[in-house]
């Protein structure tokens, strides 16, 4: 690979997750949690592990739209190659493939095992960094959102190892500074002069907390247990990502106290600020699932556990009126100027030239106003369809097999509509069905946050798919509300095909495609139809 090559990749890894007119961000990065200028600048450049430079620019060359990777096989070629040296670097790095011989520790082979003559010595492991997490957290993710998605099992266990190590969810515990063991300490010595700073910190919070947001949305992705506990979590929220990428280390170190463990308000526009939250929010509902399905605890009263999490929905729901409410208010907030802007063409839209990766549309004056005003209402409008869908895995089903079971018998049709959960379930998934209508017309190609909305699509879709399937029995035939409903439904799932194709939601879209048009045509041909089939 060409330097010239790499540094673009780089700094893809930096770009913005609104994404460019002809480089969009990677669907990977979540959050970049390092500092751009930090890595980037060429003085004072952050000391990096080669594991996580080499993570870095194969995440972004998944999905990067440069020309250089635009020729048939050479995104899949130069992917391969990288894959193989992140795993090898990581790998080397690993703990788990060192293992204590006489006189010392030897290492594991790439192969898997210890080579014929292979000497021992006394360093043993590397140290681990916050790099090192962050790296495997990187690699969990684009594992996840590949074709063999347990895959990437092995690499969360590994993160998660190495973050009950370096005790990352105790770091601002009021006694961990007086109970570091030896190799904390170790640590400590071994890192550059500059790392030992208020940066370093910020960086490891913001590298837990991007853990334990993936922790709740890979176990509502693959029907897990959580495993990092709210309890467990002594760590400040981390700082806004405005202040975080653009202060200096005297703001970092005078800055305000902050809440220490989980958020449970959407308080920005960040990763941290807005999802985060949500994500906290998600736990509660997977512990409450969790105690609901135990073989004994599950018969014990859960509603006071329901209410009190339907009251802490409430509230988030209310923090993020307030942040939508809260940029209409500005007395500086105006229409765009810029021509481009009023032609539709995005809501945080950014052109690219030769000679810069990205550029900024972003001018002085009212048009950054609007800018910021685009980026509140993009967030605002994801978020409040999550938050929908939280309110529907609250009270519904998860399993579509299941949902579409739940239906009694006609006798008991009526009592079963008006169920107090089947109410809050169903107006729920009908508010974040809307709730993608207004993403759609901001996002149309949903290239926001494409990783993460697939599964929250899925479940928020089930509830439709069950009034598509039961129309013929409580409609008597097709229903136009539900119709168009799940007519918005097919079409962010078409969107999120073409954004970042998924199985499971090629085959969703199938299927309600196909419910649709067997009860569209059931009354005009006269096949039979059975409710659930």
């Amino acid at each position: 690979m060409k330097p010239q090559l790499a540094l673009k990749l780089l700094e893809l890894y930096f770009a913005p997750p609104e994404g460019t007119l002809f480089h969009n961000a990677s669907p990977y990065v979540l959050t970049p949690v390092l500092r751009r200028k930090s890595v980037l600048e060429s003085a004072n450049a952050r000391p990096t592990t080669p594991a996580l430079l080499a993570t870095m620019i194969w995440v972004t060359t998944q999905t990067a739209a440069l020309p250089e990777l635009l020729a048939p096989g050479s995104r899949s070629s130069l992917s391969s190659k990288l894959q193989d040296l992140v795993f090898k670097l990581q790998l080397e790095r690993d703990p788990e493939n060192w293992h204590r011989v006489s006189g010392g520790y030897t290492q594991k082979s790439w192969y898997g095992h210890t080579a014929l003559g292979a000497f021992s010595t006394n360093t043993g492991p590397p140290i681990p960094v916050v790099d090192d997490v962050l790296s495997l957290i990187l690699i969990t993710i684009v594992t996840s959102g590949g074709d063999f998605k347990r895959d990437c099992f092995p690499w969360w266990s590994k993160a998660l190892a190495l973050i009950e190590t370096m005790r990352l969810h105790l770091l601002d515990h009021p006694e961990s500074a007086s109970n570091d063991d030896e190799d904390t300490l170790n640590q400590i010595e071994r890192l550059d002069e500059r790392l030992q700073s208020c940066e370093a910190k910020e960086e490891m919070r913001r590298t837990f907390w991007l853990a334990f947001a993936l922790d709740r949305h890979l176990a509502l992705s693959f029907n897990g247990n959580l495993a990092i506990m709210d309890g467990e979590s002594y760590v400040y929220t981390p700082l806004p990502e405005r202040t975080w990428q653009t202060c200096d280390e005297d703001t970092l170190s005078n800055f305000p106290n902050r809440q220490q463990g989980p958020p449970a308000l959407v308080t920005g526009t960040g990763f941290f600020e807005f999802f985060l939250p949500l994500m906290v929010l998600l736990g509660d509902i997977i512990h409450l699932r969790r105690r609901r399905h135990h073989p004994r605890l599950g018969s014990l009263e859960g509603e006071a556990s329901i209410a009190l999490v339907e009251k802490l929905l409430d509230r988030c729901k209310e923090s993020i009126d307030d942040l939508r409410q809260g940029i209409s208010n500005r007395p500086s907030f105006s229409e765009p100027t810029n021509p481009m802007l009023d032609q539709g063409m995005g809501p945080v839209l950014q052109a690219a030239t030769p000679g810069s990766i990205i550029l900024s549309l972003e001018a002085p004056g009212t048009n950054r106003d609007w800018r910021q005003s685009s980026r509140v209402r993009l967030v605002t409008s994801y978020a409040h369809f999550i938050l929908h869908v939280l309110y529907v895995l609250l009270h519904g089903e998860w399993d579509a097999l299941t949902m579409l079971a739940w239906l009694p018998s006609a006798s008991s049709q009526n009592e079963w509509i008006t169920t107090p959960s089947f109410h809050k379930c169903s107006s729920h998934a009908v508010y974040a069905s809307e709730a993608i209508s207004s993403i759609l017309e901001i996002d149309s190609e949903l290239i926001f946050m494409p990783y993460l909305f697939g599964i929250y699509l899925f479940h928020g879709s089930l509830v439709l798919l069950l009034f598509a399937d039961r129309m013929p029995a409580v409609h008597g035939g097709p229903n136009s509300a539900v119709e168009a409903a799940c007519e918005t439904i097919i079409r962010a799932h078409e969107a999120c095909i073409v954004t970042l194709n998924t199985e499971f939601q090629r085959v969703f879209r199938r299927v309600m495609r196909a419910t649709l048009m067997v009860v569209k045509n059931q009354n005009k041909t006269g096949w039979p139809y059975e409710a659930g089939s």
